[in-house]
């Protein structure tokens, strides 16, 4: 989808908290977060992202962060 878009990313399919803990310097338009939803791990995943220092949000960047429709 990305490609038909003309679009450049970065897909990690990988444990989320873990993936922004290991990052040094985070800069992005769009981060997409969709873990399982019955587990607890989004709290976690905002905290992680506070967290960075190194955050450099550009200015109308955007969190998507997947759930429940009853969360």
């Amino acid at each position: 989808n990305l490609k038909l878009l003309s679009m450049q990313a970065k897909v990690q399919s990988q444990d989320v908290v873990r993936w922004i803990k290991s990052q040094s310097n985070l800069s992005a338009d769009v981060i997409y977060c969709d873990p399982p939803y019955a587990s607890s791990v989004y709290q976690p995943i905002l905290n992680a992202l506070a967290a960075l220092s190194s955050v450099e949000p550009k200015r109308e960047s955007l969190l998507i962060l997947e759930h429940r429709k009853n969360q």
